[in-house]
């Protein structure tokens, strides 16, 4: 079968348009979602910036894209589809990351369109230099000829375009990688401070460095917020603190700051990551106190006191219980001082608030 020129053209059209289509497609990747997390509350969508978790790496998908529309222009063919090959494997790896990370949550994870479209934009790049190889392939077998002159300065031409964009791109991710090492030391900087005040046992500072918002899950401000721990303990005994004198008051005041200052013995900050574009994870490893069981002292030690005071009424057992409480408090407080220290790991997440970083939940083995 003889070809002519036109047909060569067709082919080179066709290649064109596809090739086109292919990076723009990569580009769009950039600006649709790569997956969405469903809970129980609701479902947030996350923006893929590339490969949505790879978000460092937007600034060479940009680089890519822009390539692979040079690449298609110039019908470097096999430079095409080697280029496209990589950038598929890319993809198919980043669609399998993603399924994994759905299957190992508790969350409900749905892939969005970007993964899919970087897939099909590749695709599309390969079949473009499929083409382009075919219309260089037919050029060679027909009896006719193309002007390449054009091309060859073209491509020369390029040459630096393509190189130049390859550079911005590294540099803007170079740039990226160091914005976001500089705000990981910002967040881990946040967190320290707050696990400093923790160890100093200061509510008040403490509370600067929460959201309002802030998800307390394991409850470690408990620790911390005055008439908490105390009211916990009293309700063991059934008392309640407004009942009490301003002796069993204090007594139970000072329980409670002794326990807060003895309740996180040490840290550690292990790690920094980031979730998504705003938000960055901060893991420490720490020591937390771990009591013994009081209630067994408690519950013989108002044994001793019902025998010794025999009170007829269960008001005045409750009126015995309520006179004696910093006897129950030193029990406490010898458990405080006896007590030993567990390790465990701490999960904070912040996000910038404003200028300042804030936590805005916190997690941890209990």
């Amino acid at each position: 079968m003889e070809y002519t020129i036109n047909d060569i053209k067709r082919f080179r059209f066709t290649g064109l348009l596809i090739g086109l289509l292919g990076g723009l497609l990569i580009l769009s990747s950039l600006i649709t979602e790569a997956y969405e997390i469903s809970t129980t509350v609701g479902s947030a969508s996350k923006v893929a910036s590339g490969v949505s978790y790879f978000s460092d790496l937007k600034y060479i998908v940009i680089g890519l894209g822009l390539i692979m529309l040079c690449l298609t222009v110039l019908r470097l063919d096999k430079v095409q589809i080697a280029s496209g090959v990589l950038i598929l494997g890319f993809g198919i790896f980043s669609f399998h990351d993603i399924v994994n990370k759905g299957q190992s949550s508790d969350l409900s994870l749905h892939i969005g369109s970007s993964i899919p479209l970087l897939i099909m934009g590749a695709a599309l790049v390969i079949i473009s230099g499929c083409f382009n190889m075919a219309a260089n392939n037919v050029l060679k077998k027909a009896s006719v000829s193309e002007d390449t002159a054009s091309i060859k300065a073209e491509i020369k031409k390029a040459v630096p375009v393509m190189a130049g964009l390859l550079v911005l791109s590294i540099i803007g991710t170079s740039v990226s990688i160091y914005s976001k090492s500089g705000t990981r030391k910002e967040a881990e900087k946040v967190t320290t401070e707050f696990l400093s005040a923790a160890l100093a046992a200061d509510h008040d500072k403490m509370v600067t460095y929460l959201s309002e918002d802030c998800n307390d899950k394991n409850g470690l401000m408990e620790a911390y917020t005055k008439g908490i721990i105390g009211s916990s303990y009293l309700s063991t005994l059934g008392v309640d603190y407004s009942e009490l004198d301003s002796a069993a008051k204090q007594a139970v005041d000072a329980t409670e700051t002794y326990y807060s200052q003895s309740y996180l013995h040490g840290f550690k900050i292990t790690g920094v990551k980031t979730e998504g574009d705003d938000i960055y994870v901060v893991k420490a490893n720490c020591q937390i106190i771990e009591l013994a069981d009081t209630y067994d002292e408690a519950e013989q030690v108002g044994r001793e006191m019902a025998e010794k005071f025999n009170p007829k009424t269960p008001e005045q057992a409750m009126s015995l219980i309520r006179n004696n409480v910093p006897t129950f408090m030193d029990i406490m407080n010898n458990s405080i001082a006896n007590a030993t220290y567990m390790d465990t790991e701490f999960t904070f997440k912040l996000r910038k608030e404003g200028k300042e970083f804030k936590i805005i939940e916190i997690d941890y083995k209990d």
